[in-house]
């Protein structure tokens, strides 16, 4: 099975949104496309992200649900 990666989810969002770097980045609150750009490459966001969905098998829940309280995928 292939597993997609933090960065490649990304862009094809961003894709299928049809925003810019420049439009996301104002959007999140962020001074720039490059700030947006080092955020979405940052090693140290990509091992949260992987952590945080061990974690949340860990505890026997879904990561939706441990992130944003989403009923729907609460285990």
């Amino acid at each position: 099975m292939h597993r997609s990666t933090f960065t490649s989810r990304v862009r094809r969002a961003k894709q299928d949104s049809g925003k810019t770097l420049d439009q996301l980045a104002e959007e999140t609150g962020l001074r720039s496309k490059t700030t947006l750009h080092e955020r979405i490459h940052s090693r140290t966001l990509s091992g949260l992200l992987d952590w945080f969905k061990r974690f949340a098998r860990a505890l026997g829940v879904s990561p939706s649900w441990l992130a944003f309280g989403d009923e729907d995928d609460a285990s």
